[in-house]
């Protein structure tokens, strides 16, 4: 059975731009994410010490699949709020609770092109 702080996981792989930046230089390079994920996982785990090489194997692979539930959450979480932006879908009373957390997963140029559409509606005089 699985049992981390999504908080202090989703903080681990933050400090491993390797595992979720595509323009770091590593990101297409098997050994050091594997390297990263065996990083993150023993700070996860105080018990790691003591893994055999087939525990720490396996520990890897659930954080890695964890990881990956947290980041389809968050990308869904991020489309659906879109939707609603856009006047598609109606807000939902409770948010994903880790979104916050997870803002770094989104490249700066993504964040400046939701903000452009607005500046070019105001230069328009759409805006008001």
């Amino acid at each position: 059975m699985f049992d981390c702080d999504i908080k202090h996981l989703i903080g681990e792989v933050k400090r491993h731009p390797v595992l979720w930046d595509s323009k770091h230089p590593d990101y297409n390079h098997r050994q050091p994410k594997l390297l990263a994920w065996e990083e993150v996982t023993m700070n996860l785990f105080v018990e790691s010490l003591n893994w055999s090489n087939y525990e720490k194997f396996g520990k890897v692979k659930d954080v890695q699949k964890k990881w990956e539930n947290i980041k389809d959450m968050y990308t869904k979480e991020v489309k659906y709020e879109k939707k609603v932006e856009e006047g598609h879908a109606q807000p939902r009373k409770r948010k994903y609770p880790y979104s916050h957390l997870l803002d770094f997963l989104i490249s700066p140029k993504i964040k400046k092109r939701s903000n452009k559409p607005n500046e070019e509606q105001e230069k328009n005089g759409e805006g008001n």
